[in-house]
């Protein structure tokens, strides 16, 4: 498992992207799915396009998996980000295929982490995975049917109103980041089909806390930018150390 690897930017601060949604994807609309996931990853390349971009997955199947691969294709990297021992997690897959595909992906990415603290109790490592998208992550994709109803703790919903929400349940901690982009792209799951209108499915709808009309990605972007030209020898190094540096930097850039 990659844990530390040395990369060629140009820019000092990664913009991290988290992945959400589900495992059961009515695979009769994936195309549509991926149509709209499609545009909007492209959309966030050509927006923030003075900074590395990194797409934070927890590689289970269903959303996490496809929107990895997905992302690949479009030449941004991916970070694993586990809710528990590889060893452990491999349960979890409903199918050989699946497992596979896990693999896979965890070769191909930049980096992977087990989300902390390490050896909660098994319900709380998926919890863990959305909360350390919350701290880390400003903008989070969520391949989602919007349906609110009875969240399941650590299941889309739950992420999305945790990130959503993050900035007034967690205000002593001063390495979170405010003023989060949620970006939706609407989906139906097999155990709800009809839940999303036909002519909604794969359409993109962006919601979020911003600063008057500015996610903080564009911060971070505008920052990235004014470095380009004097760091075009430098080296990143994206660890974990390395992104929770980050994030008292990106703190900084609010005050």
């Amino acid at each position: 498992m990659n844990t530390n690897l040395t990369i060629n930017s140009l820019q000092p601060i990664p913009i991290l992207i988290g992945i959400t949604g589900h495992r059961d994807i009515d695979q009769k609309h994936i195309e549509k799915i991926k149509k709209g996931t499609l545009v909007a990853l492209q959309a966030l390349l050509a927006k923030y396009s003075s900074s590395p971009i990194f797409l934070v997955t927890g590689l289970a199947e269903g959303a996490d998996q496809d929107v990895a691969n997905w992302a690949l294709s479009l030449g941004i990297g991916i970070v694993g980000l586990l809710a528990l021992s590889e060893k452990e997690f491999i349960c979890d897959f409903s199918s050989e295929k699946h497992k596979q595909e896990f693999h896979k992906l965890l070769r191909m990415s930049t980096l992977n982490l087990i989300a902390p603290p390490i050896g909660s109790p098994r319900p709380v490592c998926y919890e863990n995975v959305g909360k350390w998208m919350t701290e880390y992550c400003p903008i989070l994709i969520a391949v989602w049917d919007g349906n609110c109803t009875n969240p399941k703790p650590g299941g889309t919903a739950d992420v999305v109103n945790s990130f959503l929400n993050q900035n007034s349940k967690n205000s002593g901690n001063d390495l979170l980041i405010p003023n989060n982009l949620v970006i939706h792209i609407r989906t139906p799951r097999v155990s709800s089909p009809d839940f999303v209108p036909e002519d909604q499915i794969g359409k993109i709808v962006e919601i979020g806390r911003k600063m008057n009309g500015i996610c903080l990605a564009d911060l971070i972007d505008n920052e990235n930018s004014k470095h380009v030209q004097n760091q075009k020898n430098e080296t990143l190094i994206l660890s974990l150390e390395r992104i929770v540096k980050n994030s008292v930097m990106i703190r900084n850039l609010k005050q």
